[in-house]
């Protein structure tokens, strides 16, 4: 029995072996964990900021159009009033060519005041869309440094398993480079034992008897006498026997 224990052990620690390998590959190889799944709170914050960003430029966009529009509506006016101015003019028209030319006038002062918002909606458009992209490059740069952070973490606990496993595995070695010593003494023991056996029977040294004990030879022997006194009774029954 304290022969076979270490074998057992031996076994029990290749199978731990084994074991301690299979978990560390599985954890080295396991996929790493996606970035934009734990999004930071201060980041969101910064998509919706971005979101609400466009969402303004757009109607910007759209109120600088409207605005374009009713301009060029008001220019064809102003150059329908000046034509009316002209023609009355012409036609010696005093009062209805001085009324064409007051309305002229005012469409122009309200072309002026509508290009001054025209043009604010541009600047507006451009502050905007300068802000749109410094906060989408400071984003998207986050993000790439976020996903570089995340791959590096996945990477160093995945070395950190692996060598939790490996140390587990060194000590398990240990532990089996011990028993296969031991095992390797007491199969040379065994070995040379067999040897000098061997040799002493060879040479006549050492008898069987002395080796199986000579119990059994010896009964045997013992029984020979009784034999060769029973041998004349059954010549006598028998007769004698033949030459």
């Amino acid at each position: 029995m304290q022969r076979r224990r270490p074998a057992r052990i031996a076994v029990a620690a290749v199978r731990r072996l084994g074991s301690l390998l299979r978990s560390g590959l599985r954890v080295f190889l396991a996929p790493a964990e996606d970035p934009r799944g734990a999004a930071p709170e201060p980041l969101e914050r910064l998509e919706s900021l971005v979101t609400r960003i466009r969402r303004a430029l757009a109607a910007t966009q759209s109120a600088r159009r409207n605005l374009e529009a009713r301009g060029a509506q008001l220019r064809d006016r102003r150059r329908v009033m000046e034509e009316q101015a002209r023609r009355a003019l012409l036609a010696d028209r005093q009062e209805l060519a001085h009324l064409a030319l007051e309305r002229s006038h005012a469409v122009e002062r309200e072309l002026r005041a509508l290009d001054a918002h025209v043009e604010a909606a541009r600047r507006e458009e451009a502050h905007l869309a300068l802000m749109e992209q410094q906060l989408g490059a400071r984003i998207e740069s986050l993000d790439t440094r976020r996903a570089v952070l995340s791959a590096r973490y996945n990477a160093a606990r995945a070395q950190v398993h692996l060598s939790e496993a490996l140390a587990g595995i060194t000590a398990e070695l240990a532990d089996l480079r011990t028993v296969l010593e031991w095992t390797e003494r007491e199969t040379e023991q065994m070995e040379t034992r067999a040897a000098a056996i061997d040799r002493l029977v060879d040479s006549g040294a050492l008898e069987v008897d002395a080796l199986f004990g000579s119990a059994a030879i010896g009964g045997s022997a013992d029984a020979r006498p009784s034999d060769r006194s029973a041998r004349p009774d059954l010549e006598r029954k028998t007769g004698p026997a033949g030459p």
